[in-house]
C-alpha cells in the first residue's frame, strides 16, 4: 500500500511540463545546430552506431518544455524525415537506469531486483 501511495503522490504532484526528447538520426549536426537556433537549447549526442549501410546514427537527447513538443518534431522531420523522434514525461526526480534504482525513503534498503542489498 506504501509503494501505492509513492506512485500517487508522483503522479499528482511531479512535472510534466518538461519533455525528455531522444533523437535518432543520421544528420545530427544540421538538427542540433537548429535545435540551438530555433530553441536556444543545446542537444547533447549520447550515443553513436553505423547501421551497416556506412551511415552513422547518432542518438541525442535534450529537455524541451511540453509546448514546443510539436514545433521541435515538425522542425527535425523537415531536416531528416527518416529520424526517430521518442518523447516522454520528464519528472523532477532523477532514476538511476540500470538493474536497480534509488528510491526517496532513506528509511528502506537499496535493493537489486532479486531483493539482495546493495553495498556501495
Amino acid at each position: 500500500m506504501r509503494h501505492m501511495k509513492d506512485v500517487l503522490w508522483g503522479l499528482v504532484h511531479d512535472s510534466t511540463w518538461n519533455r525528455s526528447v531522444t533523437i535518432q538520426t543520421g544528420c545530427a549536426e544540421e538538427i542540433m545546430e537548429a535545435i540551438q537556433r530555433t530553441f536556444g537549447r543545446e542537444a547533447e549526442i549520447t550515443a553513436a552506431r553505423n547501421n551497416g549501410y556506412g551511415v552513422t546514427i547518432h542518438t541525442l537527447r535534450l529537455v524541451i518544455s511540453r509546448l514546443e513538443e510539436t514545433e521541435l518534431t515538425d522542425l527535425i522531420m523537415q531536416i531528416d524525415v527518416e529520424a526517430v523522434v521518442d518523447v516522454v514525461p520528464a519528472y523532477g526526480r532523477e532514476v538511476r537506469r540500470g538493474r536497480w534504482k534509488r528510491h526517496t525513503k532513506s528509511d528502506l534498503p537499496d535493493v537489486s531486483k532479486y531483493g539482495n542489498e546493495l553495498s556501495d
